[in-house]
């Protein structure tokens, strides 16, 4: 991997693309903002509740166990967040996307890149499985099978 001079260091880590880098609280409306657009993209049955997703950012950004990144693009264009934990099934410890989301405007290559970003993290968490969600059908699946992730099993949710 190239790295350039424009890269710079974080906590002494030399970052490898100055465009996605770890979120700040300042980030936090445009994360919000963010998911409300995907919640009105894939018509999730939950309720959306700016004020609830504000405080969820929040704590993945200052928890450093959880992961929350973003594309900065001349402004906020992408998210993603993600946490591991120990699995119930197997003595390993799994990473889980927990939000993904980039604009419309500024999809392209920084998907693959993101992915990237995340496996790292989740390998140096100790992470055995990184994991990821999809609405299916909608152009991610591609995205994720090309950075060889494969279907594990499809998740449905009734509201009641």
């Amino acid at each position: 991997m190239r790295l350039s001079l424009a890269a710079g260091t974080s906590n002494g880590v030399q970052r490898a693309d100055p465009m996605i880098r770890p979120a700040e609280l300042s980030d936090r409306f445009a994360m919000v903002r963010m998911t409300r657009d995907f919640f009105e993209a894939s018509g999730l049955v939950l309720p959306f509740d700016a004020a609830w997703v504000e405080a969820s950012i929040k704590a993945w950004i200052s928890d450093e166990e959880k992961l929350a990144l973003v594309l900065d693009l001349e402004g906020v264009r992408g998210m993603l967040c993600a946490a591991h934990v120990m699995s119930p099934l197997a003595p390993v410890r799994v990473s889980t996307e927990q939000a993904f989301w980039i604009d419309p405007c500024a999809r392209g290559r920084w998907a693959l890149a993101m992915l990237r970003r995340y496996e790292g993290w989740a390998k140096a968490q100790g992470c055995a499985v990184a994991g990821l969600a999809s609405m299916g059908g909608r152009g991610a699946d591609v995205i994720y099978r090309r950075r060889g992730f494969v279907p594990s099993e499809t998740y449905y949710m009734k509201e009641i």
